[in-house]
């Protein structure tokens, strides 16, 4: 699949598929999120995905997930708005 197909793919998923998870809190309160996002991904199954809300990219997470079989798909929304969805590979 490429870039489009991706994301569209991702937008059209139904939103019970979907486990949203906004680290901007926790970092506001000057909190790591780590722990907190790999419960998410613990609990995720094959159907679902992880959609991630970050004040910046988060380049380790992708690069750990990575390394476990999953696959990320990045979105700058804005400076310090950054959405990354994980997901199994297929």
């Amino acid at each position: 699949m490429d870039v489009e197909d991706i994301s569209s793919w991702l937008k059209s998923l139904p939103s019970d598929r979907v486990i949203i998870f906004d680290a901007h809190p926790l970092i506001a309160e000057g909190k790591e999120p780590f722990d907190f996002i790999m419960k998410e991904v613990k609990i995720l199954r094959r159907e679902n995905v992880l959609r991630l809300e970050t004040p910046f990219r988060p380049a380790p997470l992708i690069q750990l997930l990575a390394g476990i079989g999953y696959q990320a798909f990045e979105e700058e929304l804005d400076e310090e708005h950054w959405r990354t969805w994980f997901f199994l590979k297929s």
